[in-house]
């Protein structure tokens, strides 16, 4: 997922800003493709390699986990807390 603008990457302790992250699910067996309830929880992990693109696989050590957040079907949804 890309960002625009860029999150500051002297938040982080970084020189450059932070353009590109990965977003995943929090709970195994759960999908992003489609979303099958809400919310769904994931991580927000930045990415600790460059060669994202000629990758099949990313591990553990190749992100770093910034949050946990919980997408929600609507921003009503999201104001109300509504779960499935």
């Amino acid at each position: 997922m890309k960002l625009c603008p860029p999150v500051i990457g002297q938040d982080y302790g970084l020189a450059e800003d932070i353009e590109t992250f990965i977003v995943t699910n929090r709970h195994e067996g759960e999908g992003l493709s489609p979303i099958t309830s809400f919310p769904c929880f994931v991580f927000v992990a930045r990415l600790l390699i460059d060669e994202l693109a000629v990758r099949d696989v990313i591990t553990s050590r190749d992100v770093e986990v910034v949050a946990w957040c919980e997408l929600y079907r609507s921003r009503s949804d999201a104001d109300g807390h509504v779960f499935d």
